[in-house]
């Protein structure tokens, strides 16, 4: 009798033990959840100020240099435009993230020196000195200061990435410890560490999603825009194609929001994205978002009427929506802007100049009313 008594109480004890391990597990599996999960928002938050800090960068640059070769207000207002956007995503991006923080601190000089020899070259264009505007921008100290500012910025973001595997790494090894010690409840333990590797490779892919793709649209973003253009270049060059930039702008977008409110906004820029996803379903087209109301299609033709029949049937569609947009007049519907650039083998560019005629084109179509495409051709620019 006594020793029935004695082994009901060994099995209280162990199920009580057992379940005082699996709310502890429960409870330790709920609070690394919740705290990876705030890291981990932090960190996507910190990855797309970075793919902002990124284009407003380079988009500095770009409007500086356009401004040389082409002295008009719009590229002044642009960089202007960007240099305060820039400020804010560093800002943000650094009271989030220390290590952006000492970046912009490491950095401070280089930007400053950067800053002097941007706007020196456009005064200089401004007073009809534009060679030597172009110059300034070309001039291998110009250079030296961007790629070593340029390799500042990499490096912060590799070392976010490095935190960000150490973060994984460390919670996945204590995890392993923690099922490996209760045993006793291990098909609970299995799920939970199944679930726990899933979470992370959806993370993972959501990061890596973060990274490469614009989150409102669905479209690649301009990190991604970057890095395929480059290589679509290449490509061309190696098998003798022709390769089309199409830059598209949404018509007077910022009346619309002013208009309609943000959330209508979001929904315009989504209908492109579809839009422009439907249109792209051969290999070697490509949809982006590169900001803003401003995305582009990277597409291998045969000819330049393919590529501009390509466009246009989007700028069709998206008027035969017909959403309202009383500050678009005179069809008061939402329409797009378009400038176009091709890079033949025989006549090589780089991606920022491939880049630069497809912007300028689009500047033309703007100019002449929007609602418009524009193919860029060296004897009308």
């Amino acid at each position: 009798m006594k020793k029935g008594t004695m082994q009901q109480r060994i099995l209280l004890v162990v199920l009580t033990l057992s379940m005082l391990a699996m709310i502890l597990s429960a409870s330790t599996i709920l609070y690394h959840s919740e705290r990876y999960s705030e890291i981990s928002e932090k960190l996507n938050k910190v990855k797309w100020l970075a793919s902002q800090i990124v284009y407003f960068d380079e988009g500095l640059t770009m409007s500086a240099r356009m401004y040389t070769f082409n002295p008009k207000q719009a590229w002044l207002s642009r960089y202007d435009k960007m240099a305060i956007e820039l400020d804010l995503a560093l800002k943000e991006a650094g009271e989030i993230e220390p290590v952006i923080q000492d970046m912009i601190k490491q950095t401070s000089e280089l930007n400053h020196d950067l800053i002097l020899i941007e706007t020196g070259a456009i005064e200089k264009a401004k007073s009809g000195l534009v060679a030597e505007a172009q110059q300034r921008l070309l001039s291998p100290e110009y250079l030296v200061l961007k790629a070593s500012y340029s390799n500042q910025m990499v490096l912060a973001f590799e070392k976010i990435q490095l935190n960000s595997e150490d973060l994984k790494q460390s919670h996945n090894q204590k995890y392993q410890i923690f099922i490996t010690a209760l045993t006793l409840q291990s098909f609970i333990f299995i799920g939970v560490w199944f679930y726990l590797l899933n979470f992370l490779r959806l993370n993972n892919q959501r990061l890596h999603r973060l990274i490469t793709t614009d989150e409102l649209t669905g479209l690649h973003n301009r990190r991604k825009f970057d890095v395929v253009l480059q290589q679509e270049l290449h490509r061309s060059i190696r098998d003798e194609k022709t390769l089309m930039l199409a830059v598209l702008d949404i018509d007077y977008f910022k009346k619309y929001n002013d208009e309609y409110g943000h959330p209508k906004g979001d929904q315009v820029l989504t209908a492109v994205g579809k839009l422009i996803k439907r249109s792209l379903r051969r290999a070697g087209e490509f949809g982006f978002r590169l900001g803003g109301e401003e995305f582009a299609i990277i597409a291998t033709v045969e000819t330049h009427e393919e590529g501009k029949r390509l466009v246009e049937k989007l700028m069709r569609k998206l008027e035969s929506k017909s959403i309202k947009h009383i500050g678009n007049p005179p069809l008061n519907f939402v329409t797009i802007s378009a400038g176009i650039g091709y890079h033949h083998a025989d006549d090589i560019m780089t991606d920022e100049e491939l880049y630069s005629v497809a912007d300028t084109a689009l500047y033309q179509a703007k100019e002449q009313g929007r609602n418009r495409l524009i193919e860029y051709s060296s004897s009308e620019f």
